[in-house]
């Protein structure tokens, strides 16, 4: 994972384990380093020994949410936190539908069995919707590498007219005149094509019947299953629309970008309000000194009322945009782990938020900071103490800021949080904090598994995934509440693990799917790196994203999903 050493940067290991320690003399402000994991032993959901074993498990699943995968590192007595496999589907039907359940990819842990996971996970979303059209794309992934195709299974019985792109899953649909009724729906199939079945259709005359053929043997029952080999896997997709909530969804769903406080040159606040049109940044981070244990600094170098950081505060609030307040990070150490008393915990997050609030002797700025987050990794991820004293600070800080707004920043995988994660939220939950969000690092997953990383899909299964796990920690919630308490954070281009590469059409992806669902919040890391590299820029870098793209491109794309009229489903 990259750390931000003022400006210049240093890789670590991509073996390194989740739960790393990291030395208090460690560069600050380092971005986030997100979950590190081995890959799993993987097979075909048609193989499985145990049709029960889902119902056999899901319950042990939606109470953990979790499992750990063993590293090879394990010899060494060294133990990674393994991605949290939750019973996303029965979470999901569970809770109240009241927009389309996605396709996820469902996955079963037995004591000494392997992973299993569906060969294709498949998510419709909508993309636009006017009047009269509704336009989407179903985006899908094909976990033996093989090229999808699409097609229509059942289509609109009103008149309606239906469009599906073959090769890109794209679709457009038109309702007719005289249609009647508030649900939109039909049904694609998600094909894998085998060389077997590439080589039939360029056959002279029979070649253009064989995608037919194979697309109806692809759904018959057992003949699928055993021809699959020849004829790949095939997954139904049901795309159902509720009409009624087309149109102005009144979403709130916010773009916060993260910016290093400590990367020199200091950042151009000024420039990213009035060109690249961001209102709103998230500040990494305050972490302990480290030369004054138990006192808030941003990153190590920098007190509150440090020239640096109050310029780049007057230059946010001046500019007309706003802040969010992290505390954490991946290096240093978040205040929580070096003040183990819950009463002086709570008197330096209040001592953070009253200066930036005018509220201290010393300060004659007033910004209102109404938004902090906690990015939780490293050690801190698996301390219980901390963890238990950090969520106590917390509600008694929220008792007496009145709607202060709390999120969490935590690793995750395609497939969930750790059980360490989970831990995180649920403490805070019992200790009575009222969290606004739970915000997704959804990048170096350092795992074959999900290759060839569709970056964009990869981020939709882990916010799925998550919403599965709060549902069981929310009972009451129905999901349009779940989804508006996940937020996503991409790190954008070259991620650390450098196969996987976040591009502006991943951006689009997510935010198709934030708009879609009312996402809490979209960022991503990070606003500093949310330009072009010069040539032969070694990646990943600190200050550009390795990808071609215009200055605040990735911004621009992100931004949409504050429009006021953005159309959900």
């Amino acid at each position: 994972m990259a750390q931000t050493t003022r400006g210049s940067l240093t890789s670590k290991s991509a073996s390194k384990p989740t739960s790393s320690v990291v030395s208090a003399a460690k560069p600050a402000a380092a971005k986030m380093s997100s979950l590190s994991v081995g890959a799993a032993e993987a097979t075909d959901s048609s193989t499985s020994t145990d049709p029960s074993a889902p119902v056999q498990v899901a319950s042990e699943l939606t109470l953990l949410g979790s499992s750990r995968r063993e590293s090879d590192s394990e010899a060494a007595g060294t133990t990674q936190a393994g991605v949290a496999n939750s019973a996303r589907s029965v979470a999901s039907s569970a809770a109240t539908a009241s927009r389309l359940e996605l396709s996820t990819v469902p996955v079963v842990i037995q004591s000494g069995q392997p992973v299993v996971l569906e060969p294709i996970t498949a998510v419709p979303l909508i993309i636009t919707a006017g009047d009269e059209a509704i336009a989407g794309r179903i985006v899908a992934t094909g976990h033996h590498g093989l090229p999808l195709t699409y097609s229509v299974v059942s289509g609109p019985t009103d008149g309606s007219t239906l469009t599906l792109d073959d090769m890109t899953g794209a679709f457009q649909y038109t309702l007719a005149a005289d249609a009647t009724g508030s649900t939109v729906e039909f049904t694609a199939l998600v094909s894998e094509t085998t060389a077997l079945v590439a080589a039939l259709e360029k056959l002279p005359v029979v070649g253009s019947y064989v995608p037919q053929i194979v697309t109806t043997l692809q759904q018959m029952p057992v003949v699928k299953t055993l021809l699959a080999p020849l004829i790949g896997h095939a997954k139904q997709v049901p795309v159902n629309i509720d009409a009624s909530l087309l149109g102005d969804t009144g979403t709130t769903t916010e773009f916060a970008p993260y910016v290093d406080m400590t990367l020199y040159p200091q950042f151009d606040f000024t420039d990213a309000v009035d060109t690249g049109g961001i209102d709103h940044f998230t500040l990494g981070f305050i972490v302990s000194d480290p030369s004054d244990a138990g006192t808030p600094s941003w990153g190590g170098y920098y007190s509150m009322d440090s020239d640096w950081a109050t310029t780049a505060f007057s230059d946010i609030y001046g500019a007309g945009a706003d802040a969010i307040i992290s505390f954490g990070g991946s290096a240093n150490e978040e205040l929580a782990l070096v003040i183990s008393d819950e009463t002086d915990l709570t008197e330096a997050y209040q001592g953070v938020l009253d200066y930036y609030n005018g509220a201290t002797a010393d300060s004659s700025v007033d910004y209102d900071i109404a938004s902090i987050d906690f990015d939780i990794e490293g050690t801190a991820l698996s301390d219980t103490t901390s963890i238990a004293t950090r969520s106590d600070a917390i509600y008694d800080l929220q008792q007496a800021n009145d709607g202060l707004a709390v999120s969490f920043t935590l690793p995750v995988a395609p497939s969930g949080l750790t059980s360490d994660g989970l831990t995180v939220i649920s403490d805070a939950i019992d200790a009575g904090v009222d969290i606004s969000a739970v915000n997704l690092m959804a990048f170096d997953y350092y795992d074959t598994e999900y290759s060839p990383y569709e970056m964009g899909t990869l981020a939709i299964d882990a916010a799925e995934a998550v919403k599965g796990q709060l549902a069981t920690l929310y009972p009451d919630k129905t999901d349009a509440e779940l989804y508006a308490m996940i937020s996503l954070t991409p790190m954008i281009g070259f991620a650390d693990d450098t196969a996987e590469i976040f591009t502006l059409d991943d951006a689009q992806t997510v935010v198709s799917f934030a708009e879609q669902y009312g996402l809490a919040r979209l960022a991503m890391w990070s606003a500093n790196r949310d330009s072009q590299c010069g040539s032969g820029t070694s990646q990943p870098s600190n200050t550009c994203s390795g990808v071609d793209q215009t200055t605040w491109e990735f911004s621009g794309i992100f931004e949409q999903v504050q429009s006021t009229d953005a159309e959900l489903m």
